[in-house]
């Protein structure tokens, strides 16, 4: 992993408390959260911070799964926060043969 994942985060922005969601323990490039005081309000955080956020292949399946469950859980979820945590993204991660967009394959 490239960072560890916190119990409670706090916003970058705001100070407000964040709190795990139960699919935060699913994925190894993403961290998913709450706000505490909103928890119809999901925070989606990219985290691959030593490489800026560049998303490669595995981070962009958790990309889709995340959002897919988020979709179908049916937990009250009323808003979705796309953000990063030291930046928010440098882009494709150009050196990671696996993904597929890069050599026309196509994909999800």
């Amino acid at each position: 992993l490239d960072s560890q994942h916190n119990n409670i985060a706090m916003s970058n922005t705001t100070d407000i408390p964040l709190l795990p969601h139960p699919l935060d323990e699913d994925y190894q490039y993403l961290q998913v959260c709450r706000y505490q005081e909103n928890p119809h309000v999901i925070v989606v955080s990219l985290d691959r911070p030593r490489k800026l956020n560049a998303i490669h292949a595995v981070m962009w399946r958790e990309i889709g799964d995340a959002f897919s469950k988020l979709g179908r859980l049916g937990d009250g979820c009323r808003c979705v926060l796309l953000r990063g945590n030291r930046s928010f993204c440098s882009g494709i991660d150009f050196r990671d043969p696996n993904f597929s967009i890069l050599n026309g394959a196509g994909g999800d």
